[in-house]
């Protein structure tokens, strides 16, 4: 039986363990070290250590996507949007400025002597074309001598096709006015409005019958305007209505629509050039024989034959002989030099001012002032001169005239200059025509006709004279001068007035009035 000695077994236990601790000491020291290579053996790669989660980790490559059965299909074409086409712009009939935020008051109305109408219950209207932007309105009224008791309501609308239609639209400015003085033109501002045409609507009441408003208006019809009454057509009558324009444009009035809406007999020009249809016959030439498709000279058809000549011309034809080689008997003489003659120089020619026709020989009154309320003065023993420059020929000139009641006892003498560098020297030149008036009526407008003038600068001088101390002849003049014309009073310049004077143009131009020169006094 074997016998195992405790002692003994314990002993090799307590050595294998220090054994194994001696080898776990070791492994851990070598691990430790730095690792160095053992030759003939191959170094293992390092266990990677997962990178933290706060750092990016490294960008995997993007796998291709799987092909399809089906086809990609093409993005779809997004359409273009179909522009917006802009509204025609109204046509410019205002020819450019003479000054641009020049205000200026346009009449709407020509002539002297307005006749009142009382407008208590009735409706007026006025159709006008702005040419420029323009800011009131307003319409020369008649109260009686009344100072209250009365109205007027004023309606501005913009022209839609016809009358009916303008006036079912929307009113673009409107004014109550009450109480407004007597013979004055009463206004009505507003914003500035765009150049268009309009109408103008007025509406009187009065609280009495004996206080009444109404409307001057002219017993004659103003080519620009077009009135109505009671929403009819006003025949014969042009109501004195005036506008504020913002800027002084070249031409202050542009077409008028029909009132019924139907198409102006002449429309105006669009600026394009007419295009003139070419007969028939004459839309191909004549082939050359270059331009003929075989490249041959095509035949010439021979003219009908001549009584004289019975002959076809191709028969007649000769060949061409060769020319002699005998020189002419006398050899031709070279021509003489003749010097050419210089050429006469032309005069130039007068600048044209007046823009064009807007109607060719349609006689058209032309007033070289504007405003109301004109004042008198006695020409008696004194001599008056309106210089002014017509853009057209014209056939008449004439000035209004005051003979405080009077009808008999009293004189004019015009005379009509060509305006000559300074008055001075125009007034000691002859004058182009003249005439001498008597026994006129009172205000009236004294008129001198004549064979039409050309355009160009003039100078018109009118002297008076009576034969009592009580009848006595004058002018009219207005307190503020006109730019397109210069009044004078003694042979000096009449500063700050304007003397209502008129001209009658055989044609109506675009431009009314041209430059006038320096006085030169």
């Amino acid at each position: 039986m074997l016998t195992i000695n405790k002692s003994t077994v314990f002993s090799c236990v307590k050595r294998i363990f220090a054994v194994v601790l001696a080898i776990a000491l070791v492994a851990a020291f070598s691990a430790c070290k730095p690792h160095e290579e053992t030759p003939g053996k191959p170094t293992e790669a390092p266990v990677t250590t997962p990178v933290p989660a706060t750092e990016a980790p490294a960008e995997e490559p993007t796998q291709e996507p799987a092909p399809t059965d089906a086809p990609t299909e093409e993005p779809a074409v997004t359409e273009e949007p179909t522009p917006t086409e802009e509204p025609t712009p109204a046509p410019d009939y205002s020819g450019g400025y003479r000054q641009e935020n020049e205000q200026t008051r346009i009449l709407l109305y020509e002539g002297a002597g307005p006749q009142p109408m009382s407008g208590t219950g009735r409706r007026f209207g006025v159709q006008f074309y702005a040419t420029v932007e323009f800011k009131a309105i307003g319409i020369l009224s008649p109260t009686w001598t009344a100072t209250e008791g009365y109205s007027v309501v004023y309606s501005l609308f913009k022209w839609n096709h016809d009358y009916m239609t303008t006036i079912d639209g929307k009113v673009v400015a409107d004014a109550v006015i009450e109480d407004f003085a007597d013979n004055s033109v009463v206004m009505m501002t507003f914003d500035p409005l765009p150049a268009g045409e309009y109408l103008l609507i007025a509406e009187y009441d009065s609280v009495a019958s004996t206080t009444n408003a109404g409307v001057y208006y002219m017993p004659s019809v103003y080519v620009h305007q077009r009135s109505y009454i009671d929403d009819e057509v006003w025949e014969d009558a042009s109501i004195c209505c005036e506008l504020v324009y913002v800027h002084n444009p070249n031409v202050y009035h542009g077409p008028l629509s029909n009132a019924d809406g139907s198409p102006r007999e002449t429309e105006e020009p669009t600026g394009e050039p007419a295009v003139t249809e070419v007969p028939e016959e004459t839309l191909e030439p004549t082939a050359t024989p270059e331009e003929t498709q075989s490249g041959e000279p095509a035949e010439t058809e021979a003219p009908p034959a001549t009584e004289e000549s019975t002959t076809p011309a191709q028969e007649t034809a000769a060949p061409t002989e060769k020319p002699t080689d005998a020189p002419t008997e006398a050899p031709t003489e070279a021509p003489t030099d003749t010097p050419t003659p210089e050429p006469t120089e032309e005069p130039t020619p007068a600048p044209d001012y007046s823009g064009g026709y807007r109607q060719e020989n349609e006689h058209t009154r032309i007033r070289l002032y504007e405003g109301e309320g004109p004042q008198p003065m006695n020409g008696t023993g004194r001599r008056f001169g309106v210089q002014f420059y017509a853009t057209v020929a014209f056939e008449s000139v004439g000035i209004l005239t005051p003979t405080w009641t009077a009808s008999s006892g009293y004189t004019a003498s015009y005379y009509l200059y060509k305006w000559n560098h300074d008055y001075n020297t125009t007034i000691a030149g002859t004058p182009v025509t003249g005439q001498n008036f008597e026994d006129f009526p009172d205000n009236t407008v004294l008129t001198m006709t004549f064979d039409p003038l050309p355009a160009g600068e003039y100078l018109l001088i009118a002297e008076y004279d009576c034969k009592t101390p009580t009848t006595n002849a004058g002018v009219y003049y207005m307190t503020n001068p006109y730019f397109y014309q210069r009044s004078y009073l003694d042979n000096q310049v009449w500063e700050g007035v304007a003397i209502c004077c008129e001209v009658v143009y055989i044609h109506n131009p675009n431009v009314y009035h041209g430059p006038i020169s320096d006085p030169g006094i």
